[in-house]
């Protein structure tokens, strides 16, 4: 009787491992940087696209360990699905590392934080880099009070890149995305973010002018120039309005007002002016009152996770 043929051993979906592939020869660019991830991101995927193995950096977890296999593989010595996953998974992490260079080798291995866990899988390793080197936006906005609702309108508009959001003092932040078709989605639709902000740029190393939002209070405006237009002025001689004066004829408190300032100085504000009135001179001081701003995304971070927006110092006081 003839032995069994080949053709009647099940056969089931066999695991890659294309260990013949020498990965240099595809990934010409070195992972150094936020500068060169986008093209080294593309050499990556169409090294693993090419080889089927995507799955190992963008789904599913390993297979159970004591799942079978049959096929080729058994030829092979291996008997578990479990171990050819790993295998392969292996060797895709291997790529991946061998691609990088040796600065962000030390940042992922040597210098990493000690609460980071240390990655298993492919996948693991393959999002982290995705973190530290995927794109950056710089977002400017327009008055103090959108950049409170910063949060807010990435939860209204459902974007799904996993941002992560930080201040960088005045009226700037840095959002960075693991989705760089998505960050390039929102830059092409200026009807996104234009009402929303001044200017929207990606982060490619450029350094930023220092600036801080301070709360001030303005004292000594007489009753006759008691006006928002009045501390307006004041405040913009010291800085850039923030939040504007909320003065009017009908305060119960008529000693000063509150408004924020941006200011490119770290120096204490300490200020006198003066301002006239049918001839008369009265001088006005400038203090800065608190703590300098922060958006209320610091705030939710500070107070552990809870929804508190940014107040006046006035309420603050009360």
């Amino acid at each position: 009787m003839a032995g069994p043929s080949s053709s009647n051993i099940p056969r089931e979906e066999e695991y890659p491992y294309p260990s013949h592939v020498c990965a240099p020869n595809f990934v010409t660019v070195k992972l150094s940087g936020r500068d060169v991830y986008k093209v080294w991101k593309t050499q990556m995927l169409r090294l693993l696209e090419g080889h089927d193995m995507l799955g190992f950096i963008n789904r599913s977890p390993p297979p159970l360990e004591n799942a079978s296999v049959k096929g080729k593989e058994i030829a092979a010595g291996e008997d578990n699905v479990h171990k050819l996953w790993k295998r392969s998974d292996a060797l895709v992490a291997g790529w991946i590392l061998g691609s990088l260079s040796q600065q962000t080798l030390n940042d992922i291995i040597v210098n990493r934080d000690e609460d980071d866990d240390d990655f298993t899988t492919a996948k693991e390793l393959w999002d982290r880099l995705r973190t530290i080197h995927g794109p950056v936006v710089q977002y400017q906005a327009a008055p103090t009070a959108e950049l409170l609702r910063i949060t807010r309108l990435l939860r209204w508009r459902g974007l799904r890149g996993g941002w992560k959001i930080k201040y960088l003092g005045g009226l700037h932040v840095l959002l960075t995305c693991a989705d760089v078709e998505e960050v390039d989605d929102i830059l092409a639709v200026k009807d996104l973010w234009m009402p929303w902000f001044s200017k929207l740029d990606i982060w490619r190393g450029q350094s930023f002018l220092y600036e801080r939002v301070a709360w001030i209070k303005v004292r000594g405006v007489p009753r006759e120039l008691w006006s928002r237009e009045t501390f307006n002025a004041i405040g913009s001689s010291v800085g850039s309005l923030g939040q504007p004066s909320e003065a009017c004829l009908e305060d119960g408190d008529m000693s000063g007002d509150y408004l924020s300032v941006i200011v490119s100085s770290p120096a204490p504000i300490n200020e006198a002016r003066t301002v006239v009135w049918q001839g008369k001179k009265f001088r006005c001081s400038v203090t800065k009152v608190c703590e300098d701003w922060r958006p209320d995304f610091i705030l939710r971070q500070a107070s552990g996770g809870m929804e508190k927006d940014a107040v006046s110092p006035e309420k603050e006081e009360s």
